[in-house]
């Protein structure tokens, strides 16, 4: 006769590990503690630094330097492109000057003449902005271009968003 089978039992829960007993891990957390939150506070004033020791939120640099002929028409035909985003809804957020080329409906709205400068204005621009090598002068291009700018962009005002009339 066999005995009956019975399953085993451990002589109390398991609780989990149990803690170290000894007095250094006390000593780790009053050293690392510090030492963690001075790093810390080092990365973060050495990050807010400008590399010249001046606030980072200052600038030293006048504007004129920064600002060069690329980077005024690249700012130019952003303002275009948030004007069209304006007068003729969110699609044309992320359009490429090809797919604003083929647009009819965006044609009928303009009109075949201001249809025209706007993609002659957008295809320049992209050559500014893509290109290896750019215009001859493109300072010219900047000052050729400011004034259709600024009469497109206040048009957008003028005209309704949905309907773009």
């Amino acid at each position: 006769m066999s005995a009956p089978v019975r399953g085993f039992t451990p002589p109390r829960p398991n609780l989990g590990p149990e803690p170290l007993d000894s007095v250094w891990t006390d000593w780790l957390w009053l050293f690392f503690v510090p030492v963690a939150l001075l790093a810390v506070g080092s990365f973060w004033i050495l990050k807010r630094r400008a590399p010249n020791g001046s606030s980072a939120t200052s600038t030293s640099l006048p504007v004129s330097s920064v600002i060069t002929p690329e980077v005024a028409l690249s700012a130019l035909a952003t303002k275009v492109r948030l004007s069209l985003v304006e007068r003729f809804g969110e699609v044309n957020k992320a359009r490429t000057t090809e797919e604003i080329a083929g647009d009819l409906k965006l044609r009928e709205a303009l009109g075949d003449v201001e249809f025209a400068r706007l993609v002659g204005f957008l295809s320049e621009s992209d050559v500014v902005k893509f290109a290896d090598r750019g215009p001859e002068d493109p300072q010219r291009l900047v000052e050729a271009w400011r004034p259709w700018v600024t009469e497109f962009v206040a048009a957008a005002g003028a005209r309704s968003i949905t309907k773009g009339k």
